[in-house]
């Protein structure tokens, strides 16, 4: 995937902060996307690639991140990229307003490639 190619919102949607919930998503271990992310991380191990970027995202009330968005770079674009695929395949609990999933901003820092694996940093 390239950029580009990640869904995003529509620009009419309203997306709450992390501050306007009373529950902040979080990540869903039962539906996380993990074979695809040790996928990319082999696939960056393979040709020696590591980094850490900052990623921004939405959640929707269904638990799936659009508007993904590195906002730190590694200074790798490919680094970047396959944390951005990662960030693609997880799955959240979405952000809880007064009982109801709503629309919500998170990011988080990953760091991957040789010896940096996101999951056992998890504890998965």
């Amino acid at each position: 995937m390239q950029p580009e190619d990640f869904p995003v919102l529509p620009p009419d949607v309203y997306v709450f902060s992390s501050e306007e919930l009373d529950e902040p998503p979080r990540v869903n271990y039962n539906e996380f996307g993990l074979e695809e992310m040790r996928e990319n991380n082999r696939r960056l191990a393979r040709v020696g690639f590591s980094g850490t970027s900052s990623v921004e995202y939405v959640i929707t009330p269904e638990g799936k991140p659009k508007n993904i968005v590195v906002t730190e770079s590694s200074g790798d674009e490919q680094v970047d990229l396959v944390i951005m695929e990662n960030v693609y395949n997880m799955r959240f609990t979405p952000g809880m307003l007064n009982g109801v999933a709503v629309y919500a901003q998170s990011g988080m820092d990953i760091e991957v490639g040789p010896g940096n694996d996101i999951l056992e940093e998890m504890g998965l």
